[in-house]
C-alpha cells in the first residue's frame, strides 16, 4: 500500500502532466490555426500532402532552371567559337 507521500507525490505528477498536456494542446491549436491561415490546411495531413506537391513542383522547375543554364551556356559557348 502507497503511504500518503507517494501518493501525494502521485497526484502532483498527474497534476503537471494534465498541465502539460493543456498546454500541449493549446500549441497544436495554434498550429494548426497558423497552417489554415498561411496554407489553407486545417490538419497535418493536408499540409504533409502539400509539401509532397510543392516538393515536387520545385523538383521540376530545378530541372528545368539547370536545362536553361545548359542551354544558354551551349549557345553562348557556340557564338565564342
Amino acid at each position: 500500500m502507497m503511504t500518503e507521500r507517494e501518493l501525494l507525490d502521485l497526484k502532483q505528477e498527474i497534476d503537471q502532466a494534465k498541465e502539460s498536456f493543456q498546454q500541449l494542446k493549446g500549441q497544436e491549436k495554434a498550429i494548426l490555426q497558423q497552417l489554415k491561415d498561411d496554407f489553407d490546411c486545417s490538419t497535418f495531413e493536408q499540409t504533409n500532402k502539400k509539401t509532397r506537391i510543392l516538393e515536387k513542383e520545385i523538383s521540376k522547375l530545378s530541372d528545368e532552371i539547370e536545362q536553361g543554364v545548359s542551354e544558354l551556356e551551349k549557345l553562348l559557348s557556340d557564338e565564342t567559337d
